[in-house]
């Protein structure tokens, strides 16, 4: 299983666009349990929680054009994501030109939602709180076309299967984590998932 974690920009506090969208892959090992709290790592001071949407590959491909993209996947099974990032390691590792790995790929930095009981729509209001912040942004109307344009600029990389999980960020800013703090998401008003910051 690959999961690949979308950007156009970085989760910084001001916006910085990237020259071109990047895609980066993350093994499986970030996915957080269901039911445990995420434990802020060590070898960060500014980890921040994005908020992202979810969606499985169902079939294998490779080098697979945008007009066939939406047969790759099932609008059934997008959910949303809370995806941790050490902001500062982040910002350490692009000014050294290293990987992004140790910023973006530590155990349990990924917490998804269980399957929606419908297909999101676009204009559909997601929201969470962390903490005492809370935001709210309406799903885009073009979802489904940024959804096939990721797969068809993956594929020609990579050889998508089954199962395989992408990471489309919501825009929201992105928000700092501490301990003991509470993170609630919610889609059209309704609690999908919530767990706690250790």
């Amino acid at each position: 299983m690959k999961i690949f974690r979308t950007f156009t920009q970085l989760p910084d506090e001001a916006p910085c666009p990237l020259p071109r969208p990047v895609a980066v892959p993350l093994p499986d090992t970030v996915l957080l349990p269901p039911k445990r709290p995420f434990f802020v790592p060590d070898h960060t001071r500014d980890c921040v929680a994005t908020l992202c949407l979810a969606f499985r590959i169902n079939r294998l491909g490779r080098s697979i054009a945008r007009r066939f993209a939406s047969r790759y996947y099932a609008s059934a099974e997008v959910a949303p994501a809370v995806h941790f990032v050490a902001r500062d390691l982040l910002a350490e590792c692009r000014a050294q030109a290293l990987p992004w790995s140790e910023a973006l790929a530590f155990d349990d930095a990924l917490a998804v939602a269980p399957q929606l009981p419908e297909p999101p729509a676009a204009g559909q209001p997601v929201g969470w709180n962390v903490g005492e912040a809370a935001e709210s942004a309406a799903l885009p109307g073009a979802l489904w076309e940024e959804i096939d344009a990721w797969i068809a600029q993956v594929s020609e990389r990579y050889t998508l299967r089954q199962g395989d999980l992408f990471l489309l960020p919501l825009p929201l800013r992105p928000q700092p984590v501490a301990i003991e703090t509470p993170v609630t998401v919610s889609v059209g008003g309704r609690q999908v998932l919530q767990f706690n910051v250790k």
